[in-house]
């Protein structure tokens, strides 16, 4: 007889249900669960609300694919609408995030410059968080688009191409600007000290002409006796306790922004091997050309960087050693045999030129011929493969220590050199393998440094911050101008290692004044690297801005690039004026400070000229004249900065009578500047050049 279900089947089920639900109450229960979801016995928690299968894995592919990974294994979303599709929710609210920055990075810039005409302190504001209302996604993205697609004109700047009348070309792209107005007023002479100065750098080296042959010819090797060029060279060596007072004064002022050249390999190989000196251990081979050469850039750059030197007594010394080490150069040739102490001297000579030029130019410093050398030294570092990381073929951990910190210094210059000139770099980032070196100069092992470290923050800066705006800024196709703000935002998050920043002040409390010079002059260094590469970031767009809304440019599309500008220059200036008064005597002697703090004060100069009625025009000319005040004193000591202050002071009386005549016109309405006794052209020429437009 069959079995009667219709009555075991209601009774059955009730019972299994009781004892289910006691179970569920069990606290004992949930745990054991857990457990067996973490050790991949059963799905996850995700994966059973779903109903989708799980491959029991921690977490499991369903969770990643859909942006929870973190709540797999026993965690779950709530139920309903919309929770199967995480990831497009985190992108949504990703892009929000990076829109509300923006806009309260650009309230605050606002609110900095506002406030500043009143006090000296920051707003309190500035120190709290701010909540703000967004805006609906699709009322952004239209004006992103719109944003986009105003920025055409302007990142479309080609740069400058200046030809001669014989034919002679240079091209500046679209971030040369500042180099272009300095290269445009050559014929601006310095002081009379100065020019007293060049004249006898001129005249320091006194070398007899077979010297003077080979010094010219660089980097080619001329006819004429090698072995009997190269004694002569050698008698003058100066005597070994000036070359160790040289050495030291190229270590302690030149390394914290130049290190491709260690204490160990100068002091501890190179002085004593080239001077014969007993030595406990068998030091590299220093026998060669090239050697020499190197010793004697250092001894150059020691010269010039020496503050216990008068200027005129340093520079000609500098130029005496530069003329000795380029002589040496072309003893072998240069393109057919580079070695890593060849690359060494390249760019050295290239700093030298940079501060001084030589006897060739006139004494001019000639940012071409240094734009040359850099490249010469990137080209031949490929040709002995530096840019491959040397730990995959070489085991003795000095050397490899060596060929990664010339490398990396050298792709600081490159970087930075491309980014004054508007020009491409000559280092290929997706050919690059070469692991950042150690910050001790002897290491012991072929790790690579530590990337936590402030020593490795600097290459980290250039390879990933300022090869990175070159990439997506300097090349044929133009940017838009949703990747320079995103530029903005990355390159403001790059902040250096605090811990490491604390332990070179030294503590709290510490003066700044006791500093050591590398670890004050390196402290400058950060303090405004950030500020310099958004100048150069928003420089086109800041005069795009003045264009539009020369009364208000607060009110221009581009009021973002135009805040960020009169911010990071004001800092610029600011940190430069602290930094003189702490050591004046180096930091006049290095080029790279006035370059910045003449664009700084360019930036305030067309503030007050292109917008003499704008709220800004006032403290523009503060800050325009505070920049003249920096530069005119470090034009008493620094040619370089002697010519920006002739334009400098130019383009302060085009403001001055700008400003009055403004002040005096009837007229709230009128942007024609010829009314304010300045001529149009003579604007929108410089505005051309300063802001890298298309001209020819």
């Amino acid at each position: 007889m069959p079995v009667d279900l219709s009555k075991a089947h209601p009774d059955r089920r009730r019972v299994n249900r009781d004892a289910a639900a006691g179970v569920r109450q069990d606290g004992m229960y949930s745990r054991e669960i857990e457990m067996k979801r973490n050790r991949g016995e059963i799905s996850c928690a995700e994966c059973r609300r779903l109903k989708i299968k799980c491959d029991k894995q921690i977490p499991c592919q369903s969770c990643q694919r859909r942006g929870c990974a973190s709540l797999c294994p026993n965690g779950s979303l709530a139920t309903g609408q919309g929770t199967r599709f995480v990831i497009a929710a985190t992108e949504h609210l990703h892009r929000r995030i990076a829109r509300m920055s923006d806009r309260i990075r650009q309230l605050e810039d606002a609110l900095a410059l506002l406030y500043a005409t009143t006090s000296k302190e920051p707003h309190p504001l500035l120190c709290e968080k701010a909540v703000i209302n967004v805006d609906s996604e699709t009322a952004d993205d239209k004006l992103h688009e719109s944003e986009d697609e105003g920025a055409g004109e302007v990142t479309r700047a080609l740069g400058t191409l200046s030809v001669s009348d014989h034919g002679f070309s240079r091209f500046f792209g679209s971030t040369g600007g500042s180099d272009l107005l300095l290269l445009d007023n050559d014929e601006a002479a310095g002081s009379p000290s100065q020019k007293t100065e060049t004249s006898d750098s001129s005249k320091g080296s006194h070398l007899p002409p077979q010297l003077q042959r080979f010094s010219y010819a660089f980097p080619f090797t001329p006819m004429g006796p090698i072995k009997d060029t190269m004694a002569l060279i050698r008698t003058y060596l100066p005597p070994w306790e000036q070359a160790v007072t040289m050495a030291e004064s190229y270590l302690e002022t030149a390394t914290w922004v130049f290190r491709s050249v260690t204490r160990h390999q100068l002091v501890n190989e190179m002085l004593p091997a080239i001077y014969g000196k007993q030595l406990a251990y068998a030091p590299d081979d220093y026998s060669g050309p090239h050697d020499l050469a190197l010793l004697f850039s250092i001894f150059a750059l020691g010269s010039v960087l020496d503050v216990s030197l008068p200027t005129g007594t340093a520079e000609a010394e500098g130029e005496h050693y530069n003329q000795l080490a380029l002589a040496a150069l072309c003893l072998q040739p240069v393109l057919e045999k580079p070695s890593l102490v060849t690359i060494q001297t390249l760019h050295i000579a290239s700093i030298y030129n940079a501060m001084l030029g030589n006897d060739v130019s006139g004494g001019e410093s000639s940012m071409e011929f240094t734009w040359s050398l850099v490249n010469l030294a990137a080209h031949l570092a490929q040709t002995i493969g530096l840019h491959r990381d040397p730990a995959q073929w070489e085991t003795n951990p000095k050397i490899v220590q060596r060929r990664r910190m010339v490398f990396w210094d050298l792709v600081i210059a490159d970087s930075w050199h491309s980014l004054s000139t508007g020009r491409p770099p000559a280092f290929n980032r997706d050919f690059i393998d070469c692991r950042f070196p150690q910050a001790v100069d002897v290491p012991t092992t072929l790790d690579p440094g530590d990337s936590g470290s402030l020593h490795v923050w600097v290459f980290r800066f250039s390879f990933e911050g300022v090869a990175e705006i070159i990439a997506r800024t300097l090349t044929a196709v133009p940017p838009r101008y949703s990747t320079i703000k995103d530029l903005d935002r990355r390159i403001r998050e790059f902040a250096p290692p605090a811990q490491a920043l604390d332990a070179l002040r030294g503590g709290p409390g510490v003066d700044p004044r006791s500093l050591p010079l590398s670890a004050s002059m390196l402290l400058f260094q950060l303090s405004n690297i950030q500020d310099i590469i958004l100048l150069s970031l928003h420089r086109n767009f800041f005069v795009q801005a003045l264009i539009e809304e020369p009364d208000d440019p607060i009110r221009s599309q581009y009021a973002p690039s135009f805040l960020a500008t009169v911010r990071a220059s004001k800092n610029i200036l600011q940190s430069v004026q602290d930094q003189l008064q702490i050591q004046r005597v180096i930091v006049c002697r290095f080029w790279t400070i006035w370059t910045y703090t003449f664009t700084s004060a360019v930036v305030f100069a067309f503030i007050a000229t292109r917008g003499p009625r704008s709220s800004l025009a006032n403290e523009a000319m503060i800050e325009l004249d505070r920049g003249c005040a920096l530069i005119g004193e470090a034009a008493k000591d620094n040619r370089r900065a002697a010519k920006a202050l002739v334009i400098l002071k130019r383009m302060r009386e085009k403001a001055r009578r700008a400003i009055t005549a403004a002040r005096s016109s009837p007229s709230h309405t009128q942007t024609d500047t010829r009314m304010w006794g300045v001529k149009q052209e003579e604007i929108d020429d410089e505005f051309t050049v300063f802001a890298g437009r298309t001209k020819v």
